[in-house]
């Protein structure tokens, strides 16, 4: 059998039968990774300037991955991942229109937020945030919406606390610490890849992204009037500021 699903949510729920390493008490004390808020939208009216892949950076980092992993609590400016397919497949879109979507790293269901409750109001101040830096007039050219939360990561994914990546890649969840591919409790089992925006998340063919990024190097930067762009493995990266309590003065800096 091929499961394309969470190893612990497969375990816990498919397999009726002791378990030797991934118990249900060894799944309860496990860390899970961040979870994810995505915007998918379709806007009418092209965005030339915005490539393919595009990295906003907000005015915190450290900070920010402590809100989302240690404190757990939905914070009050993010840094945001903005991609962009039609720049390189227009056909993706009808005539004359564009397809986004748009991904917020956030704390997993461990965090106490009301996404039933919240999910518009932080869509709508990404939203904002957009219009005022890099997509402006989205407001009056959005077309098409659509959501997904921890919650539809837990409810629709099967994943574990609504995690975007499955287990937190720590040290001892890391390599040989994660789940096989071949599952280690019954060897008929095998673990595809994790689905779409948890690709490769889940086994041993997770991506190091740090010890990828480390490899990399800052390939040249560009001003294009107030704004600087650095283009760094081909992802171009924004620097800017802003603030979900009304996002306040947003602007592009100019050093990261």
């Amino acid at each position: 059998m091929i499961s394309n699903a969470d190893a612990i949510n497969t375990y816990e729920k498919l397999l009726d039968r002791p378990r030797q390493r991934w118990t249900t008490k060894k799944a309860a004390r496990s860390r899970s990774s961040m979870g994810l808020f995505v915007w998918y939208f379709g806007t009418e009216g092209v965005y030339p300037e915005v490539p393919h892949h595009l990295i906003l950076m907000g005015p915190r980092y450290r900070g920010l991955l402590d809100d989302i992993f240690k404190k757990k609590i939905l914070a009050d400016d993010f840094s945001l991942y903005l991609h962009r397919p039609t720049a390189t497949d227009p056909s993706l879109a009808p005539p004359g229109c564009e397809t986004f979507y748009v991904l917020s790293p956030v704390p997993n269901l461990d965090a106490a937020v009301d996404w039933t409750t919240m999910a518009e109001t932080y869509r709508s101040r990404i939203a904002e945030a957009l219009e005022a830096t890099v997509l402006p007039g989205l407001s009056q050219r959005l077309k098409t919406s659509r959501m997904m939360t921890p919650l539809d990561f837990r409810d629709r994914l099967d994943s574990y606390r609504g995690a975007g990546f499955s287990l937190e890649p720590v040290l001892f969840q890391s390599a040989w610490f994660r789940p096989n591919n071949r599952s280690e409790e019954l060897a008929q089992i095998f673990f595809g890849m994790f689905k779409r925006l948890q690709w490769g998340a889940l086994n041993h063919n997770r991506l190091d992204l740090k010890r990828c990024r480390g490899r990399c190097q800052l390939r040249y930067r560009i001003k294009i009037g107030l704004r600087e762009f650095t283009h760094w493995n081909n992802i171009t990266i924004v620097f800017f500021d802003c603030k979900l309590d009304g996002l306040g003065r947003t602007g592009l800096c100019s050093d990261p």
